[in-house]
């Protein structure tokens, strides 16, 4: 058996009633007419953009001029601003000055919406800032916009930074004038300066108040002990019950004394005298009485009566213990009153003008030369994508 040959391929038949080259110029017709559409496009995007050019620039070049008025300062006690030490002038300049904590808490207060409503109360900041002598676009569109929308604004005007490198927080406050950005600045670092030292003195007071309080009480204790000693003094008719009873213990040992001088002199007499002598009498009468005076003072100190001089004797011991506890308590409170108010002034915080607010004589805001060539390399670059899309289109049409 013998192999076919392979029949050659023939071309797919065109279709009815169109040749070849009509098919190629139909296609070509419709890939000019998409190149076209696609140049007339992108033709049309970039005079939107240089429009767009022109017309930011033309705002940049009319915008209404914004003043800048900053301020440095930081908060301090005021035992370091005056203890005159060099090495704490010293740190005043290094990253230490101040309490970061300080500076942070008086950064929130001026940028809070409290301190919105006071600056707006005393410089009437919904007018000026709304004033439509101002360009649309800077402006705050409407004074009587919500307190939240006017609070961002404010924020947009108005900043506030604590520097941790310095230690210092730095105030910038924009406005339409000289005058106005001058007053802005003014009033927050006056009205922190007062909230710093009304916060301070409020908590120095407060302790100073709980230590004279503590005083008072301790000082009504000890009047209340002393009069509980003297009352009991005078109504047991005893000047010092313990004096009483020492005095008391030296009759006795002087009875003791004389007990025993009598009883010496009556054992050394002669055995002949030792019998019905009057000498000896007397002296066993002596020796009697002082016995019987020597029984009637141990009485007097010791009994179960309660008037017996060892148990008044104890009352007032516990009586003076209580008085000198509470003395101890008195003299400890005033100490302490004393120590209160010395950091009761420690506690006390300033604020330190580095820098006063100063009274713009320049616009600074808005920096035209740097946002008009800003405007157009960002343009230029858009462009420039856009003529890389524009490539990659026709690319692909092709």
């Amino acid at each position: 058996m013998t192999e076919k040959a392979p029949q050659p391929q023939t071309a797919a038949p065109a279709p009815a009633g169109k040749t070849e080259p009509e098919i190629n110029t139909a296609t070509m017709k419709k890939l000019g007419q998409t190149t076209r559409i696609v140049n007339r496009v992108f033709k049309v995007l970039n005079i939107i953009i240089v429009i767009l050019g022109l017309v930011l620039s033309g705002y940049w070049a009319c915008a209404s001029g914004r003043y800048v008025s900053e301020s440095v300062f930081f908060v301090q006690n005021t035992d370091t601003a005056g203890s005159g030490d060099p090495g704490e002038i010293l740190s005043l300049f290094s990253g230490n000055a101040g309490n970061k904590t300080d500076q942070l808490i008086l950064r929130e207060y001026l940028l809070s919406v409290d301190m919105l409503k006071k600056a707006d109360a005393k410089l009437h900041l919904r007018k000026h800032y709304s004033d439509k002598s101002h360009d649309f676009f800077s402006r705050m569109w409407f004074k009587d916009i919500e307190t939240e929308w006017f609070y961002k604004y404010f924020l947009n005007r108005v900043t506030v930074n604590y520097d941790e490198f310095s230690g210092v927080v730095k105030l910038r406050a924009e406005a339409f004038d000289s005058e106005t950005a001058y007053n802005i600045a003014s009033f927050l670092v006056s009205e922190g300066e007062s909230f710093m030292n009304r916060v301070s003195h409020e908590i120095a007071n407060d302790q100073v108040v709980f230590l004279e309080k503590q005083v008072d009480l301790a000082r009504n204790e000890l009047l209340k002990a002393n009069q509980n000693l003297l009352s009991f003094q005078n109504r047991k008719n005893l000047s010092s019950p313990t004096a009483e009873a020492e005095g008391y213990q030296k009759l006795i040992m002087d009875l003791e004394k004389q007990k025993s001088e009598l009883a010496i002199r009556i054992n050394s007499l002669p055995p002949a005298l030792a019998g019905g002598n009057q000498l000896a009498e007397t002296l066993r009468k002596n020796l009697e009485a002082v016995e019987n005076q020597l029984q009637r003072v141990r009485s007097k100190l010791t009994s179960r009566d309660s008037t017996a001089l060892n148990e008044l004797v104890e009352q007032e011991q516990l009586l003076k213990m209580d008085v000198e506890f509470k003395k101890e308590i008195y003299s400890s409170a005033l100490t302490g009153l004393v120590k209160g108010q010395m950091n009761a002034a420690r506690l006390i915080k300033h604020v330190s003008v580095i820098q006063a607010p100063l009274r713009p004589e320049f616009a600074m805001k808005p920096d035209r030369f740097y946002c008009f060539f800003a405007t157009w390399i960002t343009l230029l670059l858009v462009m420039g994508m856009f003529q890389l899309l524009k490539a990659v289109i026709l690319d692909h049409v092709d």
